[in-house]
């Protein structure tokens, strides 16, 4: 009975050390995914500021 529970301890172990190695990737995979949206929004904003300054589609120009 021992093993039995030595080994079911272990694995409980290893699988909560698995879940907690997955959460910590996702998280970070998405702080990374959110990084590159806020990025990519940014980026297309400086683009359509910088190219179309008259065409604002009813936006006041920021100056």
């Amino acid at each position: 009975m021992e093993g039995a529970c030595g080994g079911f301890a272990a694995l409980v172990e290893g699988a909560i050390c698995s879940a907690l190695v997955v959460l910590v990737v996702a998280v970070l995979t998405v702080l990374a995914v959110m990084a590159v949206g806020v990025a990519l929004v940014a980026l297309v904003l400086v683009v359509q500021s910088g190219e179309q300054p008259g065409a604002t589609d009813g936006v006041p120009a920021q100056r």
